[in-house]
């Protein structure tokens, strides 16, 4: 069954979110498993806005405990002092805007932290998409969550570039293969 999203394109306010060109796994009309990117929103964005309410939707994102609902999507662009945070593991790399918090690891404990503040050591859950192929809808029984240890951590500008906030039923989101929590309004 469709499920109805809010589409927000008019600066709204939030922190945190995905960078234009991270990584997202769709399950579309309940069969079709797609990696794409954030972008793939845009054409939703991009259209007129509908007069009968919110648009409706047929597809998931991949979550840390499977497939989730995203209740409500924006976009903006990113201003003029924000950053993005490049993060290295050794599964691969992933990108987030400055303020995306990030379950982790630390010290033997579970934290929440953002991740600018990220330090070596920190073990961050990483999905490992190697099982997950079309015709495989259920990525719990597809999909192992495998600590990764930070391993390099970098801040780059980000000015002008899109940001995408994702709000999901579960609460969180696997972008670039990495648990993120969703973004704060």
């Amino acid at each position: 069954m469709p499920q109805e999203t809010r589409l927000y394109d008019t600066e709204p306010n939030f922190m945190g979110g995905l960078p234009e060109g991270a990584e997202i796994v769709l399950l579309v009309d309940g069969t079709q498993v797609i990696k794409t990117e954030v972008g793939w929103f845009d054409a939703y964005l991009d259209r007129e806005p509908e007069e009968n309410g919110p648009a409706s939707f047929n597809f998931k994102v991949l979550c840390s405990t499977g497939w989730t609902d995203v209740e409500e999507v924006a976009r903006r662009r990113f201003w003029e002092h924000e950053s993005i945070v490049a993060l290295s593991v050794r599964a691969g790399k992933a990108r987030f805007a400055c303020g995306t918090e990030v379950p982790i690891i630390r010290g033997g404990k579970k934290a929440v932290t953002q991740v600018e503040q990220l330090a070596a050591g920190d073990t961050l859950s990483f999905h490992d998409y190697m099982m997950l192929r079309n015709g495989h809808t259920d990525p719990r029984k597809q999909v192992i969550v495998r600590g990764q240890g930070l391993m390099e951590k970098q801040k780059i500008p980000a000015e002008g570039i899109k940001l995408y906030f994702l709000k999901t039923a579960s609460g969180d989101i696997v972008a670039d293969g990495i648990v993120v929590l969703a973004g704060k309004q």
